[in-house]
């Protein structure tokens, strides 16, 4: 059975892919391209998995065409079964260890 990220890997590469109300204006408010977010989940990997959310999510670490790393919360919507783009963010250094993959200690 296929993980989430490899569900959501496919439903992208087949064009079935949206981001939610607020992960667009996320995406807009912090220039993050809609375009790399499609592209870069081919390549991403999985930081954290939220199995008890309402509809399972998951936090993908990938990198826009300059190769800033940025982070994306994908789902699956429920009513359409497309991937679905819930937020994306540039994670700092304050909140994330080098390579932000895991998250400090506070």
């Amino acid at each position: 059975m296929p993980t989430l990220l490899e569900q959501i890997q496919a439903l992208v590469a087949a064009g079935r892919v949206k981001p939610s109300g607020h992960g667009a204006r996320r995406m807009a408010t912090r220039l993050i391209p809609y375009a790399d977010v499609r592209n870069a989940v081919a390549d991403g990997v999985m930081v954290e998995l939220y199995p008890d959310d309402e509809e399972p999510s998951l936090l993908v670490l990938q990198h826009d065409q300059e190769g800033r790393p940025f982070h994306v919360v994908w789902g699956v919507d429920p009513d359409t079964g497309d991937a679905l783009v819930i937020t994306a963010y540039y994670p700092g250094l304050d909140r994330w260890e080098p390579g932000f993959v895991t998250r400090r200690r506070r």
